[in-house]
C-alpha cells in the first residue's frame, strides 16, 4: 500500500479550471449569498498560507501506528465484482462476451458500488451501481471530457450507451452507466446468487440500486429512474424463497437512500420536488395491487437521506437540493413514534440542526450533505458529506463575477488554488442527546474550531471560528484527523461498538496526480511554477469505531479494509456473526491479477473480532495452576480461551504444595510467560514434584532388614533414598534368625511387619531388632563319662563343657547317656536329680 505526500501541481489546477467552468451551470448565484458571507478574520490568506494552514493542521504522521495498535478486527472477502467488459480505449467498441481474455484490450469491471444493502436471516441482499465516480463527475459536477488514468476510465459521451443503438441512449454526462445488478449472499452456505430481475425494462431504466430495506420476509430495492425524471424504480423479493415479486415506478420522488424498520413498520427517506419526505410502507406484499403502497409521514425542505431511531423518534439527515434553492441541509426529528407507526402527513417534524450552525461560509454551508447517523449508547451520532470540489464549484459560481469586477476575465490558476484550499472540507462528526427538550445537547466530536471563509468585499479568505457555542471538538480534527475523509458514509453497531465508515478521496487525487506526472511537460501548455503540497495520505477508505460514546474513536482500518483502491465503506450491516461491509470501488481498469495493485469493483466483506486462541497445558509429574492477565485463563479449570489480536498476555504459574514450577515450552521463558498473540498459540507449564529423603536406621542387638515399596530402601545395604512428594512408602521389616523385631520409631510406629510413610518432607524411620537366642551350657562332671543330647537338637555334649543356643522360651528336653563303665548320677543346676531334664530357655539358663 502507498502512503504519499500529495503535490498538487498547477497542471491539476488548470485541469480543474476546465472542469469547473464547464460545470458552473449547475449552480446559480443569488445576491443574498454574498450578503450572508462571514465577517473576515484578522489576516487574509493566500494560497501559500492556506497550504501552510492545512499542513500545520494535519501534520505528517504514520497513521498505520494508530490502526495497528487498535486493530482487533479482521476482515474476509466474501464476494467481489468481476470484469464484465473488454476496454479497447476511449470511444472504442467494448465487448462483454470475451472477458476475461480481452486479447485486444484489457478487462474492465463496471460494477463499482455495493450501493444498497440489507439483511434477511442468514442472507445479505445488495444492489450495485456502475462507474459511480464517472456518474458523479458528469451528472453532479458537469464534467463531459473523457479521461483515462491507470485506474479508471470515464468515457462520458463516447461511452457505449451514449453513441446510439442502445436502450436507453443516454446523455454524455452519464454515458458510463451500465445496468445495475442485484445479489443475495448466503452467509451460512457462503454462496453468492445473482437475483437481478429477469424483466430488463425497469432495471435498464435505473441509475443504480441506491437503497435496500427489509421487513418480515420481504426485501425492497430502489434507485433513481432515468425516465420519467424525478421518479424512482422499486423492486421486491420474497427473501425466504428468493422469489422476485415485481417492480414499479414511483413518480414524484427524485432520490432514495436508506430504509429503517421501527416496531414492525418500514420507513424510507426520499427526495421530492419540494425538498424531501419520509414514507411509511402500508402495502401488502402478497397483494400485487397494493404491493408498493406507501404514505408520506413527514416532509422537509431538502432531500431525505439517512435515518435512525433514537429516543423513541425517527431522525433524518438531509441533502441539499442545489445551491440556488437557498436550503441548508440539516437534522430533522419526528414526533414520538406511536404503536402502528407514524400517521400519514405528520406535520410535527422538527428541524434540530442546520449545517450553517457549524460552517461559517454560507456558500460552502449549502454544499454540506447529511451523512450516516446512528443511535449508540444513549447518544445520536451523525456526520457530514462533502463531494470533492463541489464547494469549490459553488464558490466560483457565486463569486466568479466578483473576480471579473477585480479586473480579471475569470479566476486565474492562483484564484482556483485558493478556492480549492479555502473550500476544502472533511467530514465532521456530531453527537447529541435529549433532543427537543430544554436539556438538548449537540456536541462537535470531530471537526475544526475555525475554518477558511471567503469575504466577497476583499475577495480574500480568512480563518473564522465555527458557528457552534462550543467550537472546540471533543476528540479530534475533521475527517478523524484525515483531511481526505469526505463522506460519513455508513454507521452500524457490532460487538458493542459503533463503527463509522468513510469515503477517503485521496486515492482519486493520487491517481490523477500520477496520470499528470506521466504527461510530457511540453504538452501541458501551463506554467509549472506553483506546487501545493498537501498532508500525507493513507490511501483507501477509513473505518473507525467508538467503543464508548464518551471516548474518541480508534481506527479499525485505514486502507480500504485491505484494498487501498476501495475509497469508501458505502454500507454496513452489524449482526452477531460479524460486521458486513459493502465497499465502493469504481477503479474499473484495475483488473490485472498479476500486478502489484489491488483489483477494482465492489466488494462484500465480513469483519469479525480478530480473536486468537490461546491454550495452556500443564505437564510434569507435579501439579500447579496458571492464570492470565488479562483474565481468561485459569488452568486447570479454563485452559483455552481467545484474546484480541496482538493482546499482551502475561501468564503466571503457581505450583501446588510439594511441587515446583520448572519451566515453559512453546515460546515462553522465565518465571512468567509474556505473549503478544499473533497466531493460535499453545504453551506448556511444567511442574515437577519436589523430592525428599527417607532415612531408615536399624538398631538393637538383633538382626534384620527393611525393604521399601516402591523400591529404593534395602536396609541394611541401602538405607536412604529420595522420593517424590506425596509418595506413600511402605516399609517392610524382615527379622533375621535369632532376632526379634522390637518395633518402629520416627515416621513409623507400632510393631507390625509393615509401616507406611507419606513423603512430605525429610523423613526418618528407626527399626529395632533384638537378639532372640540364649546359650544352654552343659557341664559334664564326675569321674565317669557319658553324653548329653537335646530335643530339639542342638546339644550333643561329651566334653567336660559345651553349649548350644536356643530361642528364648524354647522347651528343651535333655537326655543323659552314660558310657560303658560309667553311670549317670543326676542333674544339678537347671535340672534336678534323676528326673528327665525339662527346661525353658530364658536369659538365666
Amino acid at each position: 500500500m502507498r502512503r504519499l505526500p500529495f503535490q498538487l501541481f498547477i497542471s491539476i489546477a488548470g485541469f480543474l479550471i476546465l472542469l469547473l467552468f464547464t460545470a458552473t451551470s449547475a449552480f446559480s448565484a443569488t445576491p443574498s449569498v454574498r450578503e450572508q458571507a462571514s465577517n473576515p478574520g484578522d489576516l487574509p490568506l493566500d494560497a501559500d498560507e492556506l497550504e501552510q494552514y492545512w499542513q500545520e493542521l494535519y501534520p505528517s504522521a504514520d497513521p498505520f501506528a494508530a490502526a495497528n495498535e487498535n486493530n482487533i478486527y479482521q476482515s474476509e472477502l466474501l464476494a467481489k465484482a468481476v470484469p464484465d467488459e473488454c476496454f479497447n480505449g476511449i470511444g472504442a467498441d467494448e465487448s462483454a462476451d470475451i472477458v476475461p481474455d480481452c486479447p485486444n484490450g484489457q478487462p474492465k469491471v463496471n460494477e463499482a458500488y455495493v450501493w444498497g444493502m440489507t439483511e434477511y436471516s442468514d442472507t445479505i441482499w445488495f444492489g450495485t451501481a456502475p462507474n459511480v465516480h464517472c456518474l458523479v463527475m458528469g451528472g453532479f459536477l458537469g464534467a463531459s471530457s473523457p479521461i483515462a488514468t491507470d485506474s479508471y476510465a470515464c468515457e462520458f459521451g463516447q461511452g457505449p450507451y451514449s453513441q446510439g443503438g442502445t436502450v436507453p441512449t443516454l446523455p454524455g454526462i452519464i454515458g458510463d452507466w451500465r445496468p445495475p445488478s442485484l445479489y443475495a449472499y448466503d452467509s451460512a452456505a457462503e454462496s453468492l446468487t445473482e437475483v437481478t430481475p429477469p424483466d430488463p425494462r425497469l432495471i435498464s431504466n435505473t441509475l443504480g440500486i441506491r437503497s435496500a430495506g427489509s421487513i418480515g420476509n420481504y426485501v425492497f430495492f430502489a434507485g433513481p429512474a432515468f425516465s420519467p425524471t424525478a421518479s424512482i424504480n422499486m423492486f421486491m423479493f420474497n427473501a425466504a424463497t428468493q422469489q422476485y415479486l415485481g417492480s414499479t415506478n414511483l413518480p414524484g420522488y427524485s432520490n432514495i437512500r436508506k430504509w429503517l424498520e421501527v416496531d414492525g413498520e418500514l420507513y424510507t427517506a426520499v427526495g421530492t420536488s419540494a425538498g424531501g419526505a419520509v414514507l411509511r410502507y402500508t402495502g401488502d406484499p402478497t397483494n400485487p395491487a397494493t404491493r408498493f403502497d406507501f404514505v408520506v409521514v413527514g416532509t422537509f425542505d431538502a432531500d431525505g437521506a439517512e435515518l435512525a431511531f433514537h429516543e423513541g423518534r425517527i431522525f433524518v439527515n438531509t441533502w441539499p437540493n442545489g445551491l440556488s434553492s437557498g436550503v441548508v441541509a440539516g437534522l430533522w426529528m419526528s414526533p414520538l413514534v406511536p404503536a402502528g407507526g407514524l400517521p400519514e402527513d405528520s406535520s410535527e417534524w422538527e428541524l434540530l440542526f442546520k449545517y450553517d450552525e457549524y460552517e461559517p461560509d454560507p456558500v460552502i454551508a449549502r454544499t454540506y450533505g447529511g451523512g450516516a447517523l446512528f443511535s449508540y449508547e444513549g447518544d445520536l451520532f451523525w456526520g457530514t458529506m462533502h463531494v470533492p470540489f463541489l464547494a469549490t464549484l459553488a464558490h466560483l459560481s457565486v463569486y466568479g463575477q466578483a473576480y471579473t469586477d477585480a479586473d480579471e476575465s475569470r479566476p486565474d490558476e492562483a484564484d482556483v488554488l485558493e478556492a480549492m484550499l479555502g473550500s476544502q472540507r472533511s467530514i465532521s462528526i456530531f453527537q447529541g442527546r435529549n433532543f427537543g427538550t430544554p436539556d438538548q445537547e449537540i456536541e462537535l466530536a470531530y471537526g475544526l474550531p475555525e475554518l477558511p471563509a471567503f469575504d466577497p468585499v476583499s475577495l480574500a479568505w480568512y480563518l473564522v471560528p465555527n458557528e457552534l457555542d462550543e467550537p472546540e471538538p471533543k476528540y479530534g480534527l475533521s475527517g478523524f484527523d484525515n483531511m481526505f475523509n469526505n463522506y460519513t458514509w455508513s454507521m452500524a453497531e457490532y460487538d458493542g461498538q459503533l463503527f463509522v465508515g468513510t469515503m477517503d478521496w485521496s486515492y482519486l487525487l493520487d491517481d490523477i496526480i500520477q496520470t499528470f506526472l506521466q504527461t510530457p511537460l511540453d504538452s501541458l501548455e501551463l506554467p509549472l511554477d506553483i506546487v501545493i503540497t498537501l498532508p500525507d495520505a493513507t490511501l483507501g477508505a477509513d473505518l473507525y469505531r467508538f467503543y464508548s460514546p464518551d471516548e474518541p474513536a480508534v481506527a479499525a482500518s485505514l486502507n480500504g479494509v485491505g484494498n487501498y483502491s476501495s475509497y469508501g465503506v458505502r454500507n454496513m450491516v452489524g449482526r452477531e456473526d460479524g460486521l458486513y461491509l459493502g465497499m465502493a470501488n469504481p477503479m474499473n481498469l484495475l483488473t490485472d491479477l498479476e500486478d502489484d495493485k489491488p483489483e477494482g469493483g465492489w466488494e462484500l466483506l465480513q469483519m469479525t473480532r480478530h480473536l486468537i486462541p490461546l491454550t495452556v497445558t500443564v505437564a510434569g509429574n507435579g501439579s500447579g495452576s496458571v492464570i492470565s492477565d488479562p483474565d481468561g485463563i485459569d488452568c486447570g479449570i479454563i485452559c483455552t480461551t481467545s484474546y484480541d489480536f496482538e493482546t499482551p498476555i502475561v501468564l503466571t504459574p503457581t505450583a501446588d504444595t510439594g511441587s515446583t514450577f520448572t519451566g515453559w515450552s512453546g515460546g515462553c521463558y522465565g518465571p512468567t510467560c509474556n505473549l503478544s498473540l499473533l497466531d493460535p498459540t499453545t504453551v506448556t507449564a511444567t511442574f515437577t514434584l519436589d523430592k525428599h529423603p527417607l532415612f531408615v536406621t536399624l538398631v538393637g542387638d538383633g538382626n534384620g532388614s527393611v525393604l521399601s515399596s516402591p523400591a529404593g530402601i534395602n536396609c541394611g545395604t541401602a538405607c536412604d533414598e529420595l522420593y517424590d512428594y506425596g509418595t506413600l512408602i511402605t516399609l517392610t521389616q524382615s527379622v533375621s534368625a535369632g532376632s526379634v523385631f522390637v518395633g518402629w520409631d520416627g515416621a513409623c510406629s507400632g510393631t507390625g511387619t509393615t509401616c507406611t510413610v507419606p513423603i512430605t518432607d525429610t523423613s526418618r524411620v528407626t527399626a529395632t531388632f533384638a537378639n532372640n537366642r540364649f546359650p544352654l551350657v552343659i557341664n559334664l562332671v564326675g569321674n565317669g563319662s557319658g553324653n548329653v543330647v537335646s530335643a530339639p537338637p542342638g546339644v550333643g555334649c561329651s566334653q567336660p563343657s559345651c553349649s548350644a543356643d536356643f530361642d528364648l522360651g524354647t522347651q528343651v528336653s535333655l537326655s543323659a547317656v552314660a558310657f560303658n563303665g560309667s553311670s549317670f548320677d543326676g542333674w544339678s543346676g537347671a535340672c534336678k536329680d534323676f528326673v528327665p531334664c525339662q527346661l525353658t530357655i530364658d536369659t538365666t539358663n
